[in-house]
């Protein structure tokens, strides 16, 4: 991607019984230098860090731009 900023618009968070972690999914704008905007769609999964209470680590991420 070129350079650009990501500002997002909803962020829904469902915790993960099974890990003790989460689901996050973020939707949001990419704006470009140029002026130029496009939809993003962010989904990742957190789990805790078994050797370090209350640290968490993305063990799943997808990213994808709605063009």
């Amino acid at each position: 991607l070129p350079p650009c900023t990501a500002q997002p618009i909803t962020c829904d968070v469902q915790p993960n019984p099974v890990t003790n972690g989460a689901i996050i999914v973020v939707n949001g704008d990419l704006k470009f230098a140029d002026g130029r905007t496009t939809k993003y769609a962010e989904t990742f999964c957190i789990n805790p860090v078994a050797s370090a209470p209350g640290q968490f680590y993305i063990h799943n991420h997808v990213f994808r731009i709605q063009a």
